[in-house]
């Protein structure tokens, strides 16, 4: 049985999120073109896989987070494909443990490349909330819970990474 360009599509995308979930950028970086071009809300363009792992490194730096990828539907013409998704992001900044949550809608336009991989070559996402964070004010301090919680996050990635299954 062949595997189709659309299982292969779907089983990258489920790779990419796992990834992203783990904050493992080389991982990630293996399922976007050199030539990347993603429109990310409320910045300038993200041209390049340099400007890519720069926005990755920012992200990750400033919040630990947990995305989910809701594919709608996928096109595939030739050697491009189409899909429209949903996402939800989940994190919480490290700075505070503040927690911050997203979602919305995007589109990730695929690419084969020459070497007969799939890869995104251009993506665009916008929130569907008209204010992606929830702020508990300046006058109060997070929780004790939101601290631990931001912990535990840490300690998943850390062990995740590390591919140790016993911690």
């Amino acid at each position: 049985m062949s595997v189709s360009d659309r299982d292969i599509i779907e089983r990258q995308r489920a790779e990419y999120v796992d990834a992203f979930n783990r904050q493992d950028i080389r991982t990630m970086t293996g399922h976007v073109a050199p030539d990347i071009d993603a429109m990310a809300p409320g910045r300038a363009a993200i041209r390049g896989i340099d400007a890519q792992l720069q926005f990755w490194h920012e992200g990750f730096a400033a919040a630990t987070s947990f995305l989910m990828v809701l594919p709608e539907t996928l096109e595939l013409i030739g050697d491009v494909a189409v899909e429209r998704h949903r996402w939800v992001l989940d994190s919480l900044t490290r700075r505070d443990g503040t927690p911050i949550h997203d979602e919305g809608k995007g589109i990730w336009i695929w690419r084969r490349q020459t070497d007969g991989s799939w890869k995104v070559a251009r993506s665009i996402w916008n929130s569907d909330l008209p204010r992606a964070r929830f702020s508990v004010g300046s006058e109060v301090e997070p929780s004790e819970d939101l601290a631990s919680l931001n912990q535990l996050l840490d300690d998943l990635v850390t062990t995740t990474n590390a591919d140790d299954p016993q911690a």
